[in-house]
């Protein structure tokens, strides 16, 4: 609901006449963090979350969140480090975080102990939420931890065993109380928008994590705009698909937070078979990787009409195929939106509007939103704005506006290489080959995964794109192989579902009528299900990994 000004709010919602001072103080606070909090007054009997079988109203999500922010407070707690796998004692600490105005960092629980120790010290956080589920997880990272740890949970999570077993670390059980939802506008009015809200790691190219600090601003910036150009409803029911240290989490977060709609979190079970999910709970909004298409398609579960509740599907992380939107479409007949961004741009910086039939053998990327800008750098380094560059202009994409974060955490290095200013702006580089094409962008691979096969250079997309066309496959792959050792191909080899029927023969010859003989894969690996890493995405590495060790059945 939009307002014309903190007063507007404040008699809107039953306050009267308020100081001048308070009035200003309102205002420097962002107007959707004012939606937010409104929503949660207004919705404060309807569900907010379901989780493990159970759902929780606003008002008892508020209760913890505040409950867990004013104890939180009264210990000086800036940063907390949630240690929880999409568990109550996750979300809770989430809607904690955020409304205290604090930072909130999200632990992948399958990390080696050395690894969490790391990412404690390098955001420089030593207070851990913890659900009952990662004790031993917990206790592991107690016992090698040198630097003192402060642990807070739930009342349901038993904590004196580890209080016992490692005194020199503080446990918290946190008490929760009756909170009074109508004093969430006047109460929880921040100025805040320059602080972090959250903290994202990714493993870059050379493995070493780079740490992504997003600002309060940052985080308004991209809801503020999602939900003006996609508004959703009280009624709505959200998918929750996404790990936690996924940033994609955050938009089914705090995008059903703005509405008052409720979010329902996909179990580890349940991601095996989503679309089962998603009637069985009939889910109206869904925002996933592409992949989640491949696996209801193998286990044949999206047939046209198969999920009429879904009036919106938003896909993000990986590249969206054709076939695949049109596929995902035809069973819920409503708008399907491919949204693109890296983590440094908060979730998703662009959008596109899925419209079939269009020849493409991807969907486009589409444009930015309303603040946000785009650029495109070619091989000769001469630099375009998206609205100005012509058409077929070629490069890597460049990225600004509000939604961009300052740099990488503590780690001017990486921050140099991917930033830089330009006409009074600060821009990133994206690492993503596009071209802009009937006014929109097109993605055509990453940078890093153009490769120069028998000395030729290509973009893997390209043959997986062919690949995929001949095979009919659902999931494919293409892994430059094999290597020499300073690191250059030969050759390539693919990997296909074993769910298709197998005819080798048939797809070498159609792929030599539509690719350089060089890139025509070499090997044929029969593979029952890809490898995928934590957020979904094919895992390359994994796929070479085996190709050294020869696991999978091959044919010529």
């Amino acid at each position: 609901m939009p307002y014309n000004s903190a007063t507007d709010l404040l008699q809107r919602e039953g306050y009267g006449v308020v100081h001048n001072q308070f009035i200003n103080k309102m205002a420097m606070y962002c107007e959707t963090r004012h939606s937010i909090l409104v929503a949660i007054q207004a919705n404060r009997h309807a569900p907010a979350l379901w989780v493990k079988q159970k759902t929780y109203t606003y008002q008892e999500m508020t209760d913890m969140a505040l409950s867990l922010s004013d104890y939180w407070h009264s210990q000086g707690v800036q940063r907390v480090a949630i240690l929880s796998v999409r568990d109550l004692a996750a979300y809770s600490a989430i809607w904690a975080s955020y409304l205290g105005g604090m930072t909130y960092i999200p632990l992948n629980a399958r990390a080696t102990t050395e690894q969490i120790q790391e990412t404690l010290i390098a955001t420089q956080c030593d207070s851990i939420m913890v659900d009952a589920q990662q004790l031993s997880r917990l206790s592991s990272l107690l016992e090698t931890c040198i630097n003192r740890l402060h642990i807070y949970a739930l009342p349901d999570v038993d904590m004196e065993p580890l209080r016992q077993q490692y005194p020199q670390h503080t446990f918290h059980t946190v008490q929760i109380t009756e909170q009074d939802v109508e004093l969430l506008v006047a109460k929880y009015h921040l100025d805040n928008e320059h602080e972090y809200a959250y903290i994202m790691q990714t493993s870059g190219s050379t493995g070493k994590p780079k740490r992504i600090a997003v600002s309060y601003s940052n985080l308004h910036s991209y809801i503020s705009q999602i939900d003006k150009l996609f508004p959703l409803n009280a009624q709505d029911r959200v998918g929750q698909y996404s790990d936690l240290t996924f940033d994609l989490s955050v938009h089914d977060i705090f995008y059903s937070l703005i509405s008052g709609a409720c979010l329902y979190v996909v179990p580890e079970l349940a991601k095996l078979s989503p679309a089962e999910f998603i009637r069985h709970h009939q889910l109206t909004v869904w925002l996933s990787v592409p992949t989640v298409i491949e696996l209801a398609l193998q286990r044949q579960t999206l047939t046209p009409h198969s999920l009429p509740s879904l009036r919106l599907s938003f896909f993000c992380g990986q590249a969206l195929l054709h076939d695949l939107a049109e596929q995902w479409q035809q069973a819920t007949q409503q708008p399907v939106i491919n949204l693109y961004g890296p983590t440094e741009c908060t979730i998703a910086i662009t959008y596109h509007r899925f419209v079939a039939h269009s020849g493409m053998a991807s969907v486009p990327i589409g444009r930015a939103f309303e603040e946000e800008c785009l650029a495109i750098i070619n091989e000769q380094g001469e630099l375009m704005r998206f609205e100005s560059a012509p058409e077929g202009y070629r490069g890597e994409l460049l990225l600004s506006g509000k939604q961009l974060v300052k740099g990488y955490l503590n780690d001017p290095l990486n921050t140099q290489s991917a930033f830089f200013q330009h006409e009074g702006r600060i821009w990133y580089r994206s690492g993503d080959i596009v071209t802009k094409s009937n006014g929109v962008l097109i993605h055509l691979g990453r940078r890093d995964h153009q490769v120069k096969i028998a000395g030729q250079r290509v973009e893997l997309e390209e043959i997986e794109t062919v690949v995929r066309r001949v095979t009919q496959a659902h999931s494919v792959a293409i892994v430059p192989w094999p290597l020499s050792e300073s690191g250059y191909a030969s050759g390539t080899v693919a990997f296909v579902d074993t769910h298709t029927q197998w005819q080798p023969d048939l797809w070498l010859n159609q792929c030599k009528q539509n690719l350089n003989p060089a890139f025509v894969p070499k090997r044929w690996y029969a593979i029952e299900q890809l490898p995928r890493n934590a957020n979904g995405k094919t895992d390359i590495k994994a796929l070479q990994q085996q190709l050294v060790s020869q696991t999978y059945e091959t044919s010529h």
